[in-house]
């Protein structure tokens, strides 16, 4: 019997630590954590923001084009000076899938719901803005990164819009480059109208039940 509490609260702490290692930040960065695990930064959404992810591949659409509204669908609008492309089929720069997407300027993209988290695969090293209404709330360091990295980014502030850009070399502003491009999943807010039939419906059954309870 005690060799079975033993057991059993050694398999607890396990479950507890293994726990901890994955909803747990990496490093802490000014104003928010960042991750470098892909698997670290989906659990720590899940479990301190309550947030799923959705995901960009850039195989959505054929290689060579420039990505405007094509995920709009999806809450996001690319929106980029030059312009982002699609490249392609690459695995060699682009591992997850051979599609990614190339910006010759800063990589601008824009949300209908402001949120928290972002994620990139990408091959080199990049600086990030984050904006609300139109105002630079925060601008990162430069991250390192190679065609198989990744990069999460939880901040403690919302936002609807980010920059991803190069540091200035001695060749002038690098290419942006990124393979797949995550980002915590957007609520839809719902349209005036909708709101309108919902309260309606609500006195709608009030006034119902009170005909049925009488006087």
């Amino acid at each position: 019997m005690r060799q079975a509490t033993v057991r059993f609260v050694g398999a607890m702490i396990s479950l507890l630590v293994i726990r901890v290692s994955t909803a747990g930040p990496e490093y802490p960065i000014p104003h928010g954590v960042g991750f470098h695990s892909f698997d670290a930064w989906n659990t720590w959404m899940a479990v301190h923001l309550g947030a799923e992810r959705e995901a960009i591949g850039f195989y959505e659409v054929p290689v060579g084009t420039w990505v405007t509204d094509h995920y709009t669908h999806l809450g996001v609008t690319f929106n980029s000076s030059l312009g982002s492309q699609v490249w392609g089929v690459s695995e060699s720069a682009y591992p997850n899938d051979g599609y990614g997407l190339r910006s010759s300027a800063e990589m601008r993209v824009e949300f209908d719901e402001p949120i928290r988290a972002i994620g990139v695969h990408w091959p080199q090293g990049s600086r990030f803005r984050f904006y609300l209404h139109g105002v630079l709330l925060h601008e990162t360091t430069t991250y390192g990164g190679g065609a198989a990295d990744f990069l999460g980014l939880v901040m403690d502030f919302e936002f609807d819009a980010i920059e991803m850009y190069n540091w200035q070399d001695s060749m002038g502003f690098p290419p942006v480059h990124i393979d797949d491009f995550h980002f915590q999943r957007i609520v839809p807010v719902p349209a005036p109208a909708v709101l309108l039939v919902v309260a309606l419906g609500a006195l709608t059954a009030r006034g119902s039940r009170r005909r049925r309870a009488g006087p």
